[in-house]
C-alpha cells in the first residue's frame, strides 16, 4: 500500500501556538496532522524528552508517542498514513477513518 498525494493541504494558525501542517482526506471529511504531547516515547531518557513526544493525530484520535513524525498523508481509500521515527527505527503508522 503506497501513499498518494492528498487533494488538499494547509496550515492552521492557532493564536500563539506555532502553525500546524495538516492534510485533509480526499473526501474532505477528515484531518490528519502530528503534534507534540506529553507521554514518554520508548527510550526517552529525560522528562524533557517526554515533553517532546510526537504523536500522529487523525481527527480527534491521538496515536502513540514517537521521537518524531517525518510526514503524513491520506491514501486513496481515506486511510491516514504517517512515517514516524523512534531511535534508529522508522515506522509506517496507519489509522482508518472512523
Amino acid at each position: 500500500m503506497g501513499c498518494t498525494r492528498p487533494t488538499k493541504s494547509g496550515r492552521a494558525e492557532l493564536g500563539s501556538v506555532p502553525p500546524v501542517d495538516f492534510q485533509v482526506s480526499p473526501d474532505g471529511e477528515h484531518v490528519a496532522w502530528a503534534g507534540r504531547f506529553g507521554g514518554v516515547p520508548v527510550g526517552a531518557a529525560t522528562a524533557d524528552d517526554a515533553a517532546k513526544a510526537a504523536r500522529p493525530v487523525l481527527d480527534d484520535q491521538v496515536g502513540p508517542a514517537y521521537d518524531r513524525i517525518l510526514g503524513w498523508a491520506f491514501n486513496d481509500d481515506g486511510t491516514g498514513v504517517w512515517f514516524a521515527q523512534r531511535g534508529d527505527e522508522t515506522f509506517r503508522v496507519t489509522a482508518a477513518v472512523p
